[in-house]
């Protein structure tokens, strides 16, 4: 970003690059103090209104002199507010150090990887091309770090809408659909998530990172069998060789779950 030294259109000086806190933070100033400038006139002009009402002559010779004097300013400040930013390269790796930061200041343990924020039970995704983040499915168009680490430890503290025994149910449900055809009681999860994202649009509303998520919860929820006693099994040792068929998911600790097959039957759970 290129800077100019007041009075000096020729002397040129690198500026160090803004970071989005920093820039927002100065922004925010500037519109503050353009705030104060702006309630100075809309306090005259509502004394001046109510000289009109009452008919106070003397008042609205002073207010209307006060306005046309303070009017002209209002002009000069919208100037030189001045947004100065630039967010080339800085999406999404530079943001998502930035956010993790902002989170880890508030207390709150999270990680980011692969342009995603692990903030559990939440995935935040950077959208670059829109400058925003999607927080679960809803897209968050305010991301001013400090501003949406708040938010995030809100949304966290609040109790987690997933539900194992229903996702345990329809994991069977899709892993009989594909079972059928099938020799070996072991499938790919990438089977099941083709089976549960069939409809069209459905793989963008439920992308394999939330696919990943959901495994993760129902790892650690300590949920292990259907009403009926069918009990399950995830599968890693072949998979982790494959890496586009296995789900991946950072755990709360940090630590990287993966996940690439499972297995269904009444005697899984105690073996």
């Amino acid at each position: 970003m290129l800077c100019l030294f007041p009075g000096d259109a020729h002397v040129k000086i690198l500026a160090l690059p803004l970071i989005l806190e920093q820039s927002l933070e100065t922004f925010q100033a500037q519109v503050e103090a353009s705030l104060a400038s702006v309630n100075s006139l809309l306090k005259r002009l509502k004394k001046l209104r109510g000289a009109a009402q009452t008919g106070d002559l003397r008042e609205i010779d002073k207010s209307l002199g006060e306005v046309k004097q303070v009017a002209p300013q209002m002009s000069e400040v919208a100037e030189a507010l001045e947004f100065n930013f630039d967010d080339s390269g800085y999406f999404p790796d530079t943001y998502l150090r930035e956010l993790e930061d902002a989170a880890k200041a508030q207390g709150m343990t999270v990680f980011a990887r692969d342009a995603k924020l692990y903030c559990y039970p939440l995935l935040v995704r950077v959208k670059t091309a829109e400058r925003a983040v999607q927080i679960g499915k809803k897209a968050e168009r305010g991301i001013r770090p400090s501003a949406l680490a708040v938010k995030l430890q809100l949304l966290q503290s609040k109790p987690t809408r997933f539900k194992p025994a229903e996702f345990l149910a329809l994991l069977h449900r899709a892993y009989l659909h594909c079972a059928s055809a099938k020799e070996t009681p072991v499938l790919t999860l990438l089977e099941i998530y083709d089976v549960l994202t069939l409809m069209p649009g459905t793989a963008k509303d439920y992308t394999k990172d939330d696919f990943a998520g959901d495994l993760y919860l129902l790892d650690s929820s300590g949920v292990a069998t259907l009403p009926d006693g069918t009990g399950f099994r995830f599968s890693a040792s072949t998979g982790t060789r494959n890496a586009a068929a296995t789900f991946v998911c950072i755990a709360r600790d940090g630590s990287e779950k993966r996940y690439y097959g499972i297995s269904f039957g009444k005697a899984v759970p105690g073996e």
